[in-house]
């Protein structure tokens, strides 16, 4: 994508990360989970991405429905290349001190604490599971 005249006239291509591959992610679709009239004729199948796992392997998504795993680098995925500078995926956030954290990428609060645990500055106590209508 990058030799000759490029694609699109940009010569600036890459395989995204893992995190800019899933922002094309669209839950909400059965047996294709991306926006098909923004990306028509998309395989529903595993397309690579630029995230290493460990070694000789690497993140990939697959847009069946939405499942992201790992797999030899020696196998054959599809690719949906990338341009712009890469984002910084490094987790930077900030305590509010109220037993909140916020992620300063995204803007999105998380509870500091799983369910169960006590909201001190070590979460004491113990984690407790639940379902997703007990929540």
């Amino acid at each position: 994508a990058n030799n000759g005249n490029g694609y699109a006239g940009l010569k600036t291509w890459r395989l995204p990360s893992i995190q800019e591959l899933e922002t094309l992610l669209d839950f909400g679709k059965s047996n294709s989970a991306i926006n098909t009239t923004a990306f028509p004729a998309t395989v529903a199948d595993a397309y690579w991405t630029s995230t290493p796992f460990v070694s000789n392997t690497s993140w990939y998504v697959g847009f069946y429905n939405g499942f992201m795993s790992t797999d030899a680098n020696t196998n054959n995925f599809y690719v949906r290349c990338i341009s712009g500078p890469p984002k910084d995926s490094r987790f930077s956030s900030i305590d509010n001190g109220d037993g909140t954290i916020k992620d300063n990428a995204t803007g999105l609060i998380w509870q500091k604490c799983s369910r169960g645990q006590t909201n001190d500055t070590t979460c004491s106590g113990t984690a407790t599971t639940a379902t997703t209508t007990q929540v």
